[in-house]
């Protein structure tokens, strides 16, 4: 849809960027649950989870399940 926008992973600083709306591998996340919320793991195998830096940015790793990874989604 026009205007919409996928997080896609990077492989060159495990960033985690809007991308212009592409379906790739990189875009596709599931919701995997986990205690205290969810990890978000990322379709293509040498790209995992999702995870916030101590600056607030989103990074992907190559699967390590620590509380960096755990996500809470909360009701607007």
């Amino acid at each position: 849809m026009p205007g919409r926008y996928d997080l896609d992973t990077i492989a060159a600083d495990n960033a985690v960027r809007r991308n212009t709306g592409n379906v790739t591998t990189d875009s596709l996340w599931g919701a995997v649950s986990a205690p205290g919320g969810f990890r978000l793991d990322n379709s293509r195998s040498d790209r995992d989870y999702m995870y916030a830096t101590s600056v607030g940015e989103a990074k992907r790793n190559t699967g390590s399940p620590d509380g960096s990874a755990i996500w809470v989604f909360e009701r607007k």
